[in-house]
Parts: structure tokens; C-alpha cells; sequence
């Protein structure tokens, strides 16, 4: 089987998210004996390496601010059409304009929304960005092509906004159970955040959690190009008790914050399974999480909740007891999303469909 990917920045992993997604699941269905292609942000050239049996297609990314998603989707649909694929599966529903008018008859019948989360939400975005997104759901959704959800949340969404069945695949995660080395530069106990500064991600809410708590300190590891950075990028400063060195890449070092960390705060709220909390259940961390339907149905009973910085306040200044064990966590955690299930899943998915 040939198999396209598209709607992420590419392999390897160097961002996260949909990424580390890519460099899994398309791993596996190379060593599985299929042709797998994933298409590859570039800013120059466009050309065919290989990267652990595993095609990358480098695509010429576009600088045009507001649309340089929807024409580097453009350009790698086009070029996909030329492969001769089986599958052409897109992370995200960027590329559903040209599914349903442009390319609708080469793409019938292989073609695979995962459609993510609720993106149109992001308050990031303008009004007409929100409207277009909004837009761009809706066709994926009305396309005939097949959809995948990755939680259960969204899978209710669709079917409630649109009448429309999708096939719940949600992502997996590493157990971490070798001792981590120890990395010079942090305190001994310390809570940690992994995320985008994004409003919906409640990044500003949990700031000011720590601001109120001098005791506990936090750990921050998120992006710096944002206007939300830009507005607290003085507040972290000052704070003595958050130490934030940007985004961090090394997995060595991740590992570490996440295994020796008193708490994980997760306040994503917009979007489905999120691939930063999988790896803190993967970790045995101790979850703070903000508290809606899209982490419940990850976290289930192996989290504690919160839905505003008073609450987090109130759980950050005491020690809160696990439900369960660090032992029950990771089983839980490794029985529902382990890669080799999640890569098989998709491939069953992909030999239904052609």
C-alpha cells in the first residue's frame, strides 16, 4: 500500500504534536512492508529523501501571512496526486477546499481527514481566519471522504454539528520506565507546563496561579512567537518561582522534567487528544488538569481537576494524593495508546477504504 501524509511540517520530530505523530505511526507502516510518504515543510527545494525507510517529500513553504497553510497544503496535494497513492491522509482539514472543488475526482475514494480539533475556537485567529476554518470543517465533514477523530469528544461533535460518522483513532505514547540522568539547572521540586502560549491553553491563568504561590515553582516549556508571549513575557520575568527557557526539543531532557516533577498542569481546553498529556501519563506524573470533556475522556480517574486559578491555586499549595498508582497510570496508559495499536488501527482503517 502507498500512503500519504500530509498536514504536518514533517520528519523528524522537531515540534510535537502532529509531528510526533508522523514520525511514529508512518515508522511502523514502513517496517510493515507499505510505501509511506510524508510530505515536508521546506523553504527552498522541493525534493524526495529518506529518513528511517520512510519517503520525505520536501514541499516549498509559502510567507504569505494568513494563507501559507492553505497553499503549502495546496502544493502538497498537488504533488501527492502524482504519486500514484493509495491513502492520502491529511492531519487536519486545511487541504478540504481543494478535496471537495479542485482535485475532488482525483481524491475520491483515498482520501482520510484526522479532523483534529475544534481550531476555528482559537481566539488566536481573527474573525475571518475563524470563519474560514469554520468554513473549512464543514467541507471536510460534508466531503464524503473518511474522518477520523482522535477523542471521543470529537467524534460526538461531528455527529451532533453534522450528522456525520468518523473512526475514533486517538495517539500514543512512550512509557517511560528507565531511570533519567539528571539535568543540571533545575530545583529539586518543581511543577511543569508543556504548551503553546495560546489563550486556550490557560497559560496566562496558571501564571498567576504561581504569581499567588511563592512556594511552588514552575517549570515552562512552551513557544516564544506569540502575541500572548509578548504580553507576559515581562510577568514570567519577573517572577522568581518560573523558570522559562522556551521551547525545549532534547528528549532526554523532557524526560527527565516530566518523571521528576511534582505536578503536570495540563489547561488545554480547545481540541481533542492532546499528545503532551498521553506523555505525562506515559511519565507517572501526578495531572493537574483543566477540567472539560476533551481531558477528561483521556485522563479519566488519573488526574485531578480544575477550571479556574483559584482552583489551581488551592491545588498547587497542597500535596495532592494520586487515586491510583504511578504502576496503574502507565498500564492504563500503555493498553489504550500505545503506537503498534494506534499505527495498526490506521492501517486497518486505510485497507477498508481502497
Amino acid at each position: 500500500m502507498k500512503i500519504g501524509l500530509l498536514g504536518t511540517r514533517g520528519i523528524p520530530n522537531r515540534y510535537g504534536g502532529f509531528e510526533e505523530f508522523a514520525e511514529q505511526v508512518c515508522k511502523y507502516w514502513a517496517d510493515s512492508g507499505h510505501d509511506v510518504f510524508v510530505y515536508c515543510e521546506y523553504k527552498e527545494l522541493n525534493e524526495v529523501f529518506e529518513y528511517e525507510r520512510v519517503n520525505q517529500v520536501f514541499i516549498k513553504a509559502s510567507k504569505l501571512p494568513g494563507l501559507s497553510q492553505i497553499i503549502y497544503d495546496f502544493r502538497c496535494t498537488k504533488h501527492a496526486l502524482t504519486q500514484n497513492l493509495d491513502v492520502i491522509y491529511h492531519a487536519g482539514y486545511a487541504t478540504s477546499i481543494f478535496g471537495n472543488l479542485v482535485f475532488k475526482k482525483e481524491l475520491d475514494g483515498k482520501l482520510v481527514y484526522n479532523m483534529d480539533g475544534l481550531e476555528w475556537k482559537r481566539s488566536k485567529f481573527n474573525r475571518i481566519t475563524r470563519w474560514l476554518t469554520k468554513k473549512l470543517e464543514r467541507a471536510a465533514a460534508m466531503s464524503g471522504a473518511e474522518l477520523l477523530s482522535d477523542n471521543k469528544g470529537i467524534q460526538d461533535y461531528l455527529k451532533s454539528e453534522y450528522g456525520v460518522p468518523s473512526t475514533l483513532i486517538e495517539y500514543g505514547a512512550d512509557i517511560i520506565n528507565d531511570e533519567i540522568e539528571y539535568v543540571d539547572g533545575y530545583p529539586k521540586v518543581f511543577d511543569l507546563v508543556i504548551a503553546r502560549f495560546e489563550p486556550e491553553n490557560h497559560i496566562e491563568e496558571i501564571i498567576a496561579a504561581y504569581e499567588k504561590q511563592k512556594e511552588a515553582t514552575l517549570v515552562l516549556v512552551a513557544n516564544m512567537n506569540t502575541k500572548l508571549y509578548e504580553k507576559l513575557s515581562s510577568r514570567i520575568e519577573r517572577a522568581p518561582n518560573i523558570i522559562f527557557n522556551g521551547p525545549i526539543y532534547d528528549k532526554k531532557e523532557l524526560a527527565f522534567l516530566k518523571t521528576n516533577c511534582r505536578y503536570y498542569i495540563h489547561g488545554h481546553s480547545v481540541g481533542g487528544t492532546n499528545p503532551s498529556l498521553l506523555e505525562a501519563l506515559a511519565a507517572g506524573c501526578n495531572i493537574l488538569i483543566h477540567d472539560n470533556d476533551f481531558n477528561m475522556d483521556v485522563v479519566g480517574q488519573y488526574g485531578q481537576t480544575w477550571s479556574n486559578q483559584m482552583e489551581l491555586v488551592n491545588l498547587i499549595s497542597k500535596n495532592v494524593e494520586r487515586s491510583t498508582t504511578i504502576d496503574e497510570q502507565k498500564k492504563y496508559c500503555a493498553e489504550r495508546f500505545n503506537w503498534k495499536l494506534i499505527s495498526e488501527k490506521h492501517l486497518e482503517l486505510f485497507e477498508r477504504i481502497i
